[in-house]
């Protein structure tokens, strides 16, 4: 029997440029090939058919679109970064050959990000560290960010995390005045590291311990009131040099 860690990996500021690379090259893509599949003066109707034939949840959509322009707009925001098959199911299906070429170059540099671009050393690294005990497996790994993406950019980087680490994505923000800290520990030690924790539980409190988490279990968590209650009292920490001369 397995036993599964959620591995939490911080993606800080300074990484947020690696995410929008590959946006760039898509986007350069997108525009070579609807410009391609314009200037083949395909009829509208058809094209519409055809896309509502691919994911008939579109269909709504599209019957609204007056024009090749705003149709393709459709399917552009249908595509993500590691997936343009309506693009290519358009240009597939309508033989469009000035459009191949700018497919065929965003596939490959898409292919040699995801082998070689720096967020995935990054991953690899962070993994590795967080590696513990050979019966602990990883199913989840959760990205801590210290900044807040837009949707769409939000979008390409669970997209990039998902396809570079092999891991279900989940993202989660730190407010501003918090910090979240991580330990990784063999399973066969929980039973130890429960009671540890019980016994310095108080301390933690005093030093502003707003929640514990051991896996899936909430050990503690400060209720609002109790937050509210520290804040007008406004007593002074105590320091760990103080509390370990006690």
């Amino acid at each position: 029997m397995h036993s599964y860690n959620i591995v939490e990996i911080a993606i800080p500021r300074s990484k947020k440029k690696e995410f929008t690379t590959l946006r760039k090259s898509y986007a350069k893509m997108s525009s070579n090939v609807c410009e391609a599949i314009e200037d083949a003066k395909i009829e509208l109707k058809k094209l519409k058919a055809f896309i509502i034939s691919m994911n008939n949840e579109l269909k709504e959509k599209i019957q609204q679109c007056e024009d090749i322009s705003s149709t393709l707009s459709v399917v552009d925001e249908e595509c993500s970064l590691v997936d343009i098959e309506p693009f290519c199911g358009v240009v597939e299906q309508f033989k469009i050959e000035a459009a191949d070429k700018h497919i065929k170059e965003y596939l490959d540099t898409s292919k040699e990000y995801f082998q070689s671009n720096p967020i995935a050393d990054y991953l690899k690294k962070e993994l590795k560290a967080s590696a513990t005990y050979p019966s602990l497996l990883c199913e989840t790994i959760t990205y801590v960010f210290d900044w807040k993406p837009d949707k769409k950019t939000l979008d390409d980087i669970k997209d990039i995390l998902s396809m570079t680490s092999g891991k279900l994505v989940k993202i989660r923000y730190i407010n501003g005045g918090s910090i979240s800290i991580t330990c990784s520990f063999p399973y066969h030690l929980t039973g130890v590291l429960i009671t540890q924790l019980m016994d310095n539980l108080q301390f933690l409190k005093k030093n502003d311990l707003k929640k514990l988490t051991i896996g899936y279990w909430i050990m503690w968590e400060r209720e609002e009131k109790e937050t509210e209650q520290l804040l007008e009292e406004k007593e002074p920490k105590t320091s760990l040099k103080e509390e370990y001369q006690k």
